[in-house]
């Protein structure tokens, strides 16, 4: 769970980052925002199984 969180985040930093490189990869500017709390979501279940 927390590596595909970790990729949900790297997906998010990308989507920010190209958008002040002139490159839109969802359409949607809100996107970047869903990734990264998907992302921290997914950590958050990783961290509580191994506990």
């Amino acid at each position: 769970m927390k590596v595909l969180g970790y990729l949900c985040y790297a997906f998010a930093v990308i989507d920010f980052a190209g958008m002040f490189f002139g490159y839109d990869l969802t359409g949607v500017s809100w996107s970047p925002i869903v990734a990264g709390v998907i992302g921290s979501i997914l950590v958050r279940a990783g961290e509580k199984e191994s506990s």
